[in-house]
Formats: C-alpha cells, sequence, structure tokens
C-alpha cells in the first residue's frame, strides 16, 4: 500500500469531542486519519476497516467496530454514513487540517456525508462503549456461545438474545422473525454483524410501517415485501 502521511493538529488534545471519545474509540480515531484520501474520505465498511486500519490490534473487532464508528460519527467530525447502500467515512474538516494539493489528487470521486448512519443501533445497544481494560494476568473473555437457526441454519444468536425475542415478540413470531432473516440472507446473499441488532430493526420498521399504513408486516410477509423491493432493509 502506498505509504501516505496525514497531520494531526495540536488542538485535538483540548478538543472536547475526541476528549467524548471512549479509548478505543480514540485509537480507531487516530489511525483512520492516515487512511483517508486527499479529500478526508475512504470506504467505510467494517471488514474494509478492520483490514486497513486496524488489522492488528485486536481490541477493536468487526464485532465492536459500528459501536465504535457511531460513537466518533457522534462526537466527531469523522462521520460513518451510509450512501447507495454502502458505507463510507468522510472527514468533514479534513481541509482545515491537511494542506493538500488537489489539483494533483484527482477527481473526487467518494460521495460527500449523506447524514444518513449505517444500521441505527437499538435501544439495547445504545449504552456507551466503555473501555473494557484486562488486568494483568486475567484471562480474556470468552466469545458468547451462538447457538444456530433458520430454515438454511444461518442465523446466529446466544440464548441470552433468544430469550429476549420470545419475551418481545412471542415464541411463535420470534421464530418467523428468524426464518425471515434467514431467508432472506440466504436469497440476497447478505451479511450482517449482528442478526440480533438485525430482527430488532426489522421490528422497528414494521412499527412505523404500522404506523403509517394500518398493517404491519410480520414474519415470512415482512421478508418477502422486502425481497420484492417494497420495504427497506437497515444493515447492521
Amino acid at each position: 500500500m502506498r505509504n501516505q502521511s496525514r497531520l494531526i493538529s495540536t488542538n485535538l488534545s483540548d478538543d472536547k469531542g475526541f476528549a467524548a471519545l471512549s479509548t478505543k474509540a480514540q485509537v480507531l480515531f487516530l489511525m483512520i486519519i492516515p487512511h483517508l484520501n486527499p479529500y478526508g474520505k475512504m470506504c467505510g465498511g467494517v471488514g474494509s476497516i478492520k483490514d486497513t486500519v486496524c488489522p492488528r490490534i485486536a481490541g477493536i473487532t468487526t464485532a465492536n467496530l459500528p459501536k465504535l464508528l457511531h460513537e466518533i460519527s457522534k462526537y466527531t467530525s469523522i462521520k460513518w454514513f451510509e450512501f447507495d447502500g454502502r458505507s463510507w467515512i468522510h472527514a468533514t474538516r479534513f481541509g482545515q487540517y491537511q494542506k493538500l494539493r488537489n489539483d494533483r489528487s484527482g477527481p473526487d470521486m467518494l460521495p460527500d456525508y449523506s447524514g444518513t448512519t449505517p444500521g441505527e443501533l437499538p435501544p439495547e445497544e445504545e449504552e456507551e462503549v466503555e473501555e473494557e481494560e484486562e488486568e494483568e494476568g486475567k484471562p480474556a473473555p470468552v466469545a458468547p456461545a451462538y447457538v444456530v437457526l433458520g430454515e438454511f441454519e444461518n442465523v446466529k444468536l446466544t440464548e441470552n438474545e433468544i430469550a429476549k425475542l420470545n419475551e418481545k415478540f412471542g415464541a411463535k413470531e420470534a421464530r418467523d422473525r428468524i426464518n425471515s432473516l434467514s431467508e432472506y440472507m440466504k436469497s440476497k446473499r447478505k451479511r450482517y454483524d449482528s442478526h440480533y441488532a438485525t430482527i430488532l430493526n426489522w421490528a422497528r420498521r414494521d412499527e412505523k410501517q404500522s404506523a403509517e399504513t394500518g398493517k404491519k408486516p410480520t414474519g415470512l410477509e415482512g421478508v418477502r415485501q422486502l425481497m420484492a423491493g417494497k420495504g427497506e432493509v437497515v444493515d447492521v
């Protein structure tokens, strides 16, 4: 990869937005800057960011990257956003700190900040991202055990998440929603970082549609509308 340098202003030391970030989000913020193109932009796909920006940082994973990016976007001028079905990053004040010759940088091919955040986090996921400091000699946390569910055996949920879905929707509707996600991922070759959060996002979409039309599509009916292009899917 071509080596490139970027400047970091000393004003960052007294920046209230940067100070509001968790330590992991601060690390990610600083590591993103050198990878921005001359217009302060880059691809914002979670997998791409992990592979390009922080491949060797064990504490920043594809699982917690969405939360950290939401945090950075909320408190700083580096915005994580969605445009035309893809995720991007745009440092909206990039030109104030980087003195680059844009006439030598080629055309600006990436989209500007759209204001649309990829996959709004469900309420259960909106708590502040806390730093997880490991004490010396303390064993690493055990990854959660997932149960594979769905008609095509491609939906992964923990026992706790399954219990929450059953409590929220009832066993039958929870099963229908899991099968809906399974069918959609199989037919559209979709992948999601959190299947639990995706199911909750779809439920909020159903509630919004119900308020607008008086009819609530659930279970397989809802996913068939999505597959027919009659609904909006929010990736998580």
